[in-house]
Protein backbone atom coordinates (compact mmCIF):
# COMPACT_ATOMS: atom_id res chain seq x y z
CA UNK A 1 0.00 0.00 0.00
CA UNK A 2 1.95 3.47 -0.63
CA UNK A 3 -0.93 5.33 0.65
CA UNK A 4 -1.54 6.95 4.02
CA UNK A 5 -4.88 7.47 5.93
CA UNK A 6 -5.27 9.54 9.19
CA UNK A 7 -8.74 9.41 10.64
CA UNK A 8 -10.49 11.73 13.04
CA UNK A 9 -13.96 11.62 14.37
CA UNK A 10 -16.36 14.28 14.25
CA UNK A 11 -19.63 14.73 16.12
CA UNK A 12 -21.33 13.54 12.91
CA UNK A 13 -19.41 12.35 10.52
CA UNK A 14 -15.19 11.01 9.95
CA UNK A 15 -12.30 13.05 8.63
CA UNK A 16 -10.32 11.19 6.59
CA UNK A 17 -6.76 12.85 5.66
CA UNK A 18 -5.32 10.68 2.91
CA UNK A 19 -1.47 11.23 1.74
CA UNK A 20 1.06 9.24 -0.88
CA UNK A 21 -0.49 7.54 -4.09
CA UNK A 22 -2.40 5.01 -5.62
CA UNK A 23 -1.18 2.65 -8.14
CA UNK A 24 -3.88 -0.05 -8.89
CA UNK A 25 -7.88 -0.44 -9.04
CA UNK A 26 -7.34 -2.41 -5.62
CA UNK A 27 -5.49 0.31 -3.70
CA UNK A 28 -8.77 2.41 -4.78
CA UNK A 29 -10.71 0.02 -3.89
CA UNK A 30 -8.87 -0.87 -0.64
CA UNK A 31 -9.60 2.65 0.19
CA UNK A 32 -12.86 2.64 -0.29
CA UNK A 33 -13.08 -0.54 2.23
CA UNK A 34 -11.22 1.15 4.81
CA UNK A 35 -14.25 4.19 4.70
CA UNK A 36 -16.82 1.42 5.10
CA UNK A 37 -15.16 -0.20 7.73
CA UNK A 38 -14.72 2.90 9.98
CA UNK A 39 -17.56 4.50 9.24
CA UNK A 40 -19.03 0.92 10.62
CA UNK A 41 -16.77 0.94 13.53
CA UNK A 42 -17.71 4.57 14.66
CA UNK A 43 -20.98 4.13 13.81
CA UNK A 44 -21.17 7.38 10.74
CA UNK A 45 -22.23 7.37 7.35
CA UNK A 46 -20.66 10.39 6.83
CA UNK A 47 -17.17 10.92 5.80
CA UNK A 48 -14.99 14.03 4.73
CA UNK A 49 -12.20 12.82 2.26
CA UNK A 50 -8.94 14.96 2.04
CA UNK A 51 -6.86 13.94 -0.63
CA UNK A 52 -4.95 17.22 -1.14
CA UNK A 53 -1.67 15.30 -0.98
CA UNK A 54 -2.82 12.00 -2.84
CA UNK A 55 -2.22 10.97 -6.19
CA UNK A 56 -4.06 8.76 -7.93
CA UNK A 57 -2.36 6.71 -10.49
CA UNK A 58 -5.48 5.10 -12.01
CA UNK A 59 -7.77 5.48 -15.17
CA UNK A 60 -11.33 5.26 -16.03
CA UNK A 61 -11.18 1.40 -16.35
CA UNK A 62 -9.61 1.12 -12.92
CA UNK A 63 -12.71 3.86 -11.41
CA UNK A 64 -15.61 1.49 -13.46
CA UNK A 65 -13.95 -1.51 -11.66
CA UNK A 66 -14.01 0.16 -8.29
CA UNK A 67 -18.21 1.32 -8.50
CA UNK A 68 -18.99 -2.34 -9.87
CA UNK A 69 -17.15 -3.23 -6.82
CA UNK A 70 -18.51 -5.10 -3.33
CA UNK A 71 -17.42 -2.13 -1.42
CA UNK A 72 -19.52 -0.08 -3.82
CA UNK A 73 -22.40 -2.00 -3.02
CA UNK A 74 -21.98 -1.49 1.11
CA UNK A 75 -21.06 2.05 0.89
CA UNK A 76 -24.92 2.06 -0.54
CA UNK A 77 -26.39 -0.24 1.05
CA UNK A 78 -25.41 2.09 4.21
CA UNK A 79 -26.48 5.17 2.95
CA UNK A 80 -22.99 6.54 2.86
CA UNK A 81 -22.14 10.20 2.23
CA UNK A 82 -19.12 11.26 1.35
CA UNK A 83 -17.84 14.38 0.48
CA UNK A 84 -14.36 14.78 -1.75
CA UNK A 85 -12.02 17.43 -1.66
CA UNK A 86 -9.63 16.11 -4.36
CA UNK A 87 -6.05 16.94 -5.13
CA UNK A 88 -6.22 19.91 -7.82
CA UNK A 89 -4.23 18.45 -10.17
CA UNK A 90 -6.41 15.44 -10.70
CA UNK A 91 -10.11 17.33 -10.55
CA UNK A 92 -11.20 15.37 -13.98
CA UNK A 93 -10.03 12.04 -12.16
CA UNK A 94 -12.20 13.07 -9.35
CA UNK A 95 -15.27 13.97 -11.63
CA UNK A 96 -15.14 10.23 -13.06
CA UNK A 97 -15.09 8.99 -10.06
CA UNK A 98 -18.41 10.95 -8.66
CA UNK A 99 -19.72 9.95 -11.56
CA UNK A 100 -19.48 6.06 -11.58
CA UNK A 101 -20.40 6.25 -7.93
CA UNK A 102 -23.15 8.36 -8.14
CA UNK A 103 -24.43 5.96 -11.11
CA UNK A 104 -23.97 3.61 -8.57
CA UNK A 105 -26.01 4.81 -5.68
CA UNK A 106 -23.02 6.08 -3.67
CA UNK A 107 -24.17 9.23 -2.14
CA UNK A 108 -20.31 10.93 -3.21
CA UNK A 109 -19.50 14.35 -4.34
CA UNK A 110 -16.31 16.09 -4.59
CA UNK A 111 -15.80 20.26 -3.18
CA UNK A 112 -13.51 22.73 -3.97
CA UNK A 113 -13.91 24.01 -0.36
CA UNK A 114 -13.89 22.84 3.03
CA UNK A 115 -16.71 24.73 4.08
CA UNK A 116 -18.69 23.95 1.56
CA UNK A 117 -17.98 20.58 2.12
CA UNK A 118 -19.10 20.08 5.41
CA UNK A 119 -22.30 22.03 5.06
CA UNK A 120 -22.98 19.07 2.65
CA UNK A 121 -22.42 16.50 4.84
CA UNK A 122 -24.09 18.19 8.02
CA UNK A 123 -27.43 18.94 6.15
Amino acid sequence: MSYTACIQAMDSYLIVTVSGSIESSEELADLAGLLVSMGREYGMTRALLKEYRLTKNVDALDIYSVGESQVSVEAAAMGARVACLPNPDEIQLAHTLETVLCNRSVNYRIFEDEETAVAWLTS
